[in-house]
């Protein structure tokens, strides 16, 4: 979504144009950078639950095997 969000965005604007008969240019450029920039901003929110999602499953995998993160402070508390 964040590389094809102008060809996105773009058939969009078409779309909406051939759904409103005729519009002036200035609109239709208006439209096309609404569309372009609303799909930006779902791909960007995409990445960034993917992001977010692929850590949380690295480290609920590390504790479910047992494996906590490397902390110095739990093996100073191991060693006491």
């Amino acid at each position: 979504m964040l590389f094809n969000s102008s060809n996105f965005g773009m058939a969009a604007a078409e779309k909406w144009l051939t759904k409103q008969g005729s519009a002036d240019t200035d609109m239709y450029h208006i439209m096309m950078e609404s569309y372009i920039d609303s799909f930006l901003a779902a791909g960007c929110i995409f990445l960034s639950f993917g992001m977010v999602l692929i850590f949380v499953s690295y480290y609920m995998i590390r504790i479910l095997n047992g494996k906590e993160p490397d902390s110095g402070e739990s093996e100073q508390i191991l060693k006491e």
